[in-house]
C-alpha cells in the first residue's frame, strides 16, 4: 500500500458498459497540432517524442493552429468505439472530446506511427478481430482558429485471415520513410504490412498461445515471449529469409541460415532442390513466469548514441534485459502488476550536464510505471523502487503525456472506462489503515471492543482446541444384528457369500445456528475395508433441513455384503464422510464411523480341539457372560444354529468359522475370568479377539454402568507373539523381492525380443535378402520366455498378495494384543497403529478378477516399485522411537529424515519393533500430543 495519493487533474468516464484492455490507450499529437515552440510530437510506442517540422504543412494552406501543449489521449474500447480526448485544466468540458466514432468491431490494439507513405503525418492503426485499418486524423478548426473536432479517414487496410492478437510497429529492415507494422495470430502467425502491402507471414516455432510483441529499433527484431515462459528475439532479416511454411510438430529447429551475399544466392529451377529455411530465435532467456507485457526502453545520451533495453514485466518479478538477453536487472514485486508503460525522463540544462558526467552503467534516462491490481502506481528508475502513490480504481493501460503546460501528467484508464489524468502528489490516501478520514472523531470505545474481538479470534485460531462450527451434520447409524432376509430364503447356499446383506440406516439431520438453515449439496462418501462393498459408495442429497436438530432427519440405506469369501477381513471399520455447503457457501464436512456385523464375514461351528497358535487373555472379572448369548447374531444365521446356541448354554467353547473354512475356537473359563483363543492360522485370529473386547465392554458397560470400580479391562500378560509377526514380514518381504526379480527379468526378456524383431525387419526390407542366421529360432525362443517369466510372475503376484493379507491380520492381532498388555488408550493405539500400519495393501494398487488372476497393477502405489511396506514401516518407527518414545525427557526432532531406501533384509525393521516393545514394557507413556508438538 502506498503512503501518498495521486492527485486527480483531469477525468472524465468514457461510455457506459464498455470495457477496456491494456493495449486501448495511447498519448499521441495524432493531428499534427502546434505547440508553443513551434513544433509538434507524436509519442511514439517508447513513450519518446519524435519532433516534426508543421511550417510546411502551412505552406500548404493549413490554418494557424493554437499554441499550446498539443498532445491527445487516444481510447479504443472492445465495443468498437474511439474515442480522441484534448484534455484542459480545470477537470473535464464538452469540447474535450474531439472525437468519438463507432467503428463497429471490437478494438483490440491501437498505435501511432508514420504509417502511410505519401505523406509524413501519423497515422492511427487500429486492430481489429479479423481486420487491420489505418487511418489518418485531421482537424476541423472553429472560426476562432481553435480545433472544433476531428475528422477520422481511411488510408487503407487489411483483411486478416486468422484472428488477430496483438501487433507491434518500426521501422522494419532500417527503413527510414515510413514504419511496418507486425500482426501476430492466434495460431502463431506474424503477418508484415509495409503500408498498403503485405510483405510476408511465417510461423514461430515452440507456439501455443500468443504472448506479448514488442519492436527492437537497434538490433531490428522482434520480441515475444512464449508458453514454455521463454523471451525471444527474432531479427527481422532472418524472418524475411526464412520460409513461409508452418513448422511439423516436434521437429527440430534448423541452424540460423547464413547470410546470403549477391555472389552465392541459390537459383532454384525444376531440376534444382533447395533447402527450407526455418524461423530461428537470434536468442532467448528462460524467465520462469508468465509474461504480461514487453516493452522497450530506447535511450539516447548527449553524445546522440543510441542504445536499447528490454523491460518485461512478469507476474512476479520486473526483468530488465539487454539487446543480446542478458538479465541486466531484476526486482521482486511484492505486488500484482497488471500493466506497464516505459516513459523518457527528458533532461536539460543542469541536469543533461549531470547526466553527461556519469558512467554509462549509471544512466537511467529512461523510467517505468507500473499499474497493480490494488490500485497503486509504481515508479521505477532501472530496477529501483522511486516513488509510488494510489489510485481510487485498478487501471489497465497507461500513458504520459504534457498537457497544457503540465509536464509529466500520467494517463490511466481502468476496465470501465474511467479515463484520468493525475500527478504525483504528497496527499496520504485516506483509505489506508490506520488514517481516518478527515472530520471524523475517533472512538477509543469501538476500537477497544475491536481488539478485544480480534484479540478473541487469534486465541481460538491458535488454541490447542478448534471449536466446533455450529453449523453442522450429525450423522448416527443404527446397525441391525440380523441379516436381510435374502440371507435365509430357500435358495441360499452356504459358498454363495454375496447374498449375506445387511443393510444399516445411516440418519442424517442438520444442526445450525438459527432456524431455518439447511445444508445444501450433501455427498455422503462410504468407504469399506476389504472384502467388503456397498451398493451405493457414494449419496447424493440435495438438501437437509433443520430447525436446531429438531426436524425430521433423512435416513440413507446402507447395504453391506461381503464379495470374496475367500480372504479374511482386512479391517472391520466402515468410515462415512459427509461434505456439503452452508447457507453462506462456505464448505463443511462431518464423520462418523460403525463396525461391520460380524454375521457378515463369520459363520458358527463346532469347536476344534487342536490348533497350532494359542493365545490367553485375562479379564477383571470372575464371571462372564456365555458366549451363545455374545454371539447371538452369528449363531441365528448359522447352519445347525440352534443346535449350537442349546450346546453352547452349558458348554464354555464357541466355533467361528470364516467363508474360506478357517476356524477359530474360543474357550471360556467363567469362574476363572480367562479366555483362550486358538486356531491354526496366525492372523486369523484378530478379528474374533477385537470383537471379544468390543461386546465384553459393552455387556459390563451395560450391566455395571460407566462408575464401576474397577473397570472391566482385558489383560494379555503372555509374551507377545513377535516371532510369528516376522516370519509375516519375511514372507511378504522376499515375495516382494521375488516379485521385482521376475519383473526385471521379464524387462530383459522383452528388449531382447524387440532387438531380434528389429534386425528381421532389416532383413526383410532388404532388397537382396541374406540368411536369417537363425533370428527367427532367436524369436521364437525369445517369445517363449516371455510367456514362461509371464506366467510365473502372475503366479509370484498372487503369492505376493496372499502374503499381504497374511501380514495384514498378523499386523492387526499384534496390535491388538500390544493395547491389551500395555494398556493403551483409544488414542495411543491409533498413534501406534499409524505407525506400524496394518494397511500393507495400500502401497501397491493390484485388481484381481472373480478367479483372483491379475487385471491391472499400479507397481508402486504412492511410491516406486523399490519402496513398499517394510520401507515405509521402517521410516515410521524410527520417528517414533526419536518423538513420542524417546528416552529423553526433551523430545529428540532435530534430525533430518533420510530418503528412503530399498532394505536389503527385515533386521533392521524387527529390531526397531522390539525396541518399541521393551519402551512400552518400561512404562514410556505413548501420547499423541507429544508426537504432535515435535511435528512428527
Amino acid at each position: 500500500m502506498s503512503l501518498f495519493k495521486a492527485r486527480e487533474w483531469w477525468s472524465h468516464k468514457c461510455g457506459t458498459e464498455e470495457e477496456f484492455e491494456s493495449s486501448c490507450l495511447c498519448v499521441a499529437n495524432i493531428d499534427l497540432e502546434a505547440d508553443e515552440s513551434g513544433t509538434c510530437g507524436a509519442a511514439d510506442a517508447f513513450g519518446n517524442l519524435r519532433i516534426h517540422s508543421w511550417r510546411k504543412y502551412l505552406s500548404k494552406g493549413k490554418e494557424a493552429i493554437l499554441r499550446s501543449t498539443s498532445l491527445k489521449i487516444i481510447t479504443g474500447s472492445l465495443s468498437g468505439v474511439l474515442r480522441i480526448h484534448k484534455p484542459t485544466a480545470n477537470g473535464y468540458k464538452v469540447e474535450d472530446e474531439l472525437l468519438e466514432t463507432n467503428l463497429g468491431e471490437p478494438i483490440l490494439q491501437i498505435v501511432v506511427g508514420n504509417f502511410v507513405q505519401q505523406n509524413d503525418r501519423p497515422a492511427l492503426a487500429v486492430l481489429f478481430p479479423r481486420r487491420l485499418a489505418v487511418y489518418t486524423v485531421n482537424a476541423v478548426l472553429a472560426q476562432s482558429g481553435n480545433v472544433s473536432y476531428l475528422q477520422l479517414s481511411m488510408a487503407h487496410e487489411h483483411s486478416l485471415d486468422r484472428t488477430a492478437a496483438n501487433m507491434t510497429h518500426g521501422a522494419f529492415g532500417g527503413a527510414t520513410r515510413f514504419e511496418s507494422i507486425a500482426v501476430q495470430s492466434m495460431d502463431g502467425q506474424i503477418s508484415f504490412y509495409e503500408n498498403e502491402t503485405l510483405s510476408f507471414t511465417r510461423y514461430l516455432p515452440n507456439f501455443l498461445l500468443p504472448g506479448p510483441l514488442a519492436y527492437d529499433p537497434v538490433t531490428d527484431g522482434i520480441i515475444t515471449c512464449n508458453s514454455a515462459f521463454e523471451v525471444e528475439l527474432f531479427r527481422y532479416t532472418v524472418l524475411a529469409a526464412a520460409s513461409g511454411e508452418k513448422s511439423k510438430a516436434g521437429a527440430t529447429p534448423a541452424p540460423p541460415p547464413p547470410q546470403i551475399t549477391s555472389g552465392d544466392s541459390s537459383i532454384s529451377s525444376e531440376n534444382t532442390v533447395t533447402s527450407e529455411k526455418r524461423v530461428t530465435a537470434d536468442w532467448s532467456v528462460t524467465i520462469g513466469e508468465t509474461v504480461l507485457d514487453v516493452q522497450m526502453a530506447v535511450k539516447a545520451n548527449v553524445r546522440g548514441q543510441v542504445s536499447s533495453e528490454i523491460v518485461v514485466l512478469g507476474e512476479h518479478t520486473l526483468f530488465i534485459l539487454s539487446t543480446t538477453g542478458e538479465v541486466k536487472a531484476q526486482r521482486k514485486l511484492d505486488f500484482i502488476p497488471n500493466c506497464l508503460h516505459v516513459y523518457s525522463k527528458l533532461p536539460s540544462g543542469y541536469a543533461a550536464r549531470q547526466i553527461r558526467n556519469q558512467p554509462a552503467e549509471h544512466r537511467h534516462d529512461q523510467m517505468f510505471l507500473v499499474g497493480t491490481s490494488t490500485g497503486s502506481l509504481m515508479v521505477y528508475e532501472g530496477a529501483k523502487l522511486r516513488w509510488g502513490a494510489r489510485w481510487d480504481y485498478v487501471p489497465v493501460s497507461l500513458g504520459v503525456g504534457n498537457f497544457s503546460s503540465v509536464n509529466g501528467l500520467v494517463a490511466s484508464i481502468d476496465f470501465e472506462g474511467n479515463l484520468s489524468l493525475t500527478y504525483m502528489g504528497t496527499d496520504p490516501p485516506l483509505t489506508n489503515a490506520g488514517l481516518m478520514a478527515e472530520g471524523k472523531e475517533l472512538n477509543y470505545e469501538d476500537m477497544d471492543e475491536e481488539h478485544r474481538m480480534l484479540l478473541a479470534s487469534i486465541r481460538d485460531a491458535t488454541g490447542s482446541t478448534r471449536k466446533e462450527p455450529n453449523e453442522r451434520l450429525n450423522m448416527r447409524v443404527q446397525i441391525p444384528d440380523r441379516l436381510d432376509s435374502a440371507g435365509t430364503s430357500s435358495y441360499y447356499e452356504p459358498g454363495d457369500v454375496s447374498l449375506r446383506v445387511v443393510t444399516a440406516k445411516l440418519f442424517v439431520s442438520y444442526q445450525g445456528a438459527g432456524a431455518g438453515g439447511s445444508a445444501e449439496d450433501v455427498v455422503i462418501s462410504i468407504q469399506t475395508p476389504a472384502p467388503f462393498s456397498v451398493d451405493e459408495p457414494t449419496v447424493r442429497i440435495s438438501s437437509v433441513h433443520g430447525a436446531d436438530g429438531a426436524s425430521t432427519p433423512v435416513v440413507v440405506p446402507i447395504r453391506i455384503r461381503c464379495t470374496d469369501g475367500r480372504m479374511v477381513p482386512t479391517g472391520s471399520t466402515v468410515s462415512v464422510l459427509a461434505s456439503f455447503r452452508t447457507k453462506f457457501n462456505e464448505p463443511r464436512t462431518s464423520k462418523c464411523y460403525f463396525h461391520v456385523p460380524l454375521c457378515l464375514s463369520m459363520q458358527a461351528s463346532d469347536p476344534s480341539k487342536d490348533a497350532t497358535y494359542k493365545l490367553t487373555v485375562d479379564t477383571t472379572r470372575q464371571e462372564l457372560p456365555s458366549l451363545a448369548s455374545l454371539f447371538e447374531d452369528v449363531l441365528a444365521f448359522s447352519q445347525h444354529g440352534h443346535e449350537l446356541a442349546s450346546h453352547q448354554s452349558s458348554a464354555g467353547a464357541l466355533g467361528l468359522r470364516y467363508h474360506n473354512g478357517m476356524e477359530v475356537t474360543i474357550l471360556v473359563s467363567r469362574n476363572a475370568g480367562r479366555l483362550r483363543l486358538q486356531a491354526n492360522d496366525f492372523g486369523s485370529m484378530w478379528l474374533v479377539l477385537e470383537e471379544l473386547r468390543r461386546r465384553l465392554t459393552n455387556y459390563f458397560l451395560g450391566v455395571e454402568g460407566a462408575n464401576s470400580n474397577p473397570p472391566f479391562k482385558m489383560v494379555y500378560q503372555e509374551p507377545l507373539p513377535l516371532e510369528d509377526l516376522y516370519g509375516l514380514i519375511d514372507n511378504h518381504f522376499y515375495a516382494r523381492k521375488d516379485s521385482l526379480t521376475l519383473e526385471k527379468t521379464l524387462e530383459e526378456r522383452a528388449h531382447q525380443f524387440r532387438s531380434i524383431q528389429k534386425r528381421l525387419l532389416v532383413r526383410f526390407k532388404d532388397r537382396n535378402p541374406s540368411s536369417l542366421s537363425h533370428l527367427d529360432t532367436l524369436l521364437e525362443g525369445s517369445l517363449n520366455q516371455i510367456m514362461g517369466v509371464s506366467d510365473e510372475l502372475v503366479a509370484q503376484q498372487q503369492k505376493e498378495r496372499y502374503s499381504a493379507e497374511a501380514l495384514c491380520h498378523g499386523v492387526r492381532l499384534t496390535l491388538e494384543l500390544i493395547r491389551l498388555q500395555f494398556d493403551l488408550d483409544d488414542s495411543a493405539y491409533e498413534l501406534l497403529a499409524s505407525h506400524i500400519t496394518p494397511n500393507v495393501s495400500s502401497f501397491k494398487t493390484e485388481s484381481y478378477d472373480d478367479d483372483g488372476e491379475l487385471v491391472a497393477k499400479d507397481g508402486g502405489g504412492l511410491f516406486s516399485s523399490d519402496i513398499g511396506w517394510e520401507e515405509i514401516t521402517d521410516a515410521s518407527v524410527t520417528n517414533l522411537l526419536r518423538t513420542a518414545l524417546s528416552k529423553n525427557a526433551g523430545r529428540d526432532s532435530s534430525s533430518i529424515p533420510q530418503p528412503l531406501a530399498p532394505l536389503a533384509d527385515t533386521a533392521k525393521l524387527k529390531k526397531h519393533i522390539n525396541t518399541v516393545c521393551d519402551r512400552l514394557a518400561k512404562g514410556v507413556a505413548l501420547s499423541s500430543s507429544q508426537t504432535r508438538e515435535d511435528g512428527a
